[in-house]
């Protein structure tokens, strides 16, 4: 676990002491009870539309940080073990297409480069 995300835990850890609804759940519904994973999800797509941000539910969320993080040359083990799931749902399910035009359009230019260098 980051840094980032201890803190972030100590923080909720806190706010949940502060309104006295702490409970062993992270996401608690205040009376000891938990918020299922639709609500986070419904909750992740209003923030990530609020700030502005792709992103959308839990699912969404992983699987563009998975993409992302293979783009930049990740081991899929690797990232798959990070997201909790095996490298093959995670090559199957979880990664996709994450660059833009740009750099789809360079790929092109370089690779023609080469070929017309061969005449």
């Amino acid at each position: 676990m980051c840094d980032e995300i201890k803190d972030l835990l100590e923080r909720i850890r806190n706010v949940q002491r502060e309104y006295g609804c702490a409970s062993e759940y992270v996401f608690t519904d205040g009376k000891g009870g938990y918020i299922n994973g639709q609500r986070i999800s419904d909750c992740a797509k209003r923030l990530t539309n609020h700030l502005g941000i792709h992103g959308g539910g839990i699912t969404a969320l992983r699987k563009t940080i998975n993409s992302n993080l293979r783009q930049n040359g990740v081991p899929v083990t690797m990232v798959a073990s990070m997201l909790g799931h095996t490298p093959e749902v995670n090559e199957k399910y979880y990664t996709y297409d994450t660059s833009n035009l740009a750099e789809k359009q360079k790929i092109i230019k370089d690779r023609n480069a080469k070929v017309t260098t061969l005449a």
